[in-house]
């Protein structure tokens, strides 16, 4: 499940431009892969990070 979520959310941030969101979704899709259950944690709290970055940009350019 982590895994297909990490690449379904890999997809639609590249598609947007979003080239960290984009990176740190495929460092999780390789920890998934590879069973290092370690890296979900920390890898999911910098694509919390990074997605709320993104998500205010997309909400400035809306409304700009």
């Amino acid at each position: 499940a982590v895994r297909q979520a990490a690449h379904s959310l890999k997809g639609c941030a590249a598609n947007l431009g979003a080239e960290k969101l984009a990176r740190l979704c495929a460092e999780l899709e390789k920890a998934a892969k590879a069973e290092q259950r370690d890296q979900f944690i920390p890898l999911a709290v910098q694509i919390e990070a990074e997605l709320n970055l993104v998500r205010k940009d997309l909400e400035n350019e809306r409304t700009a």
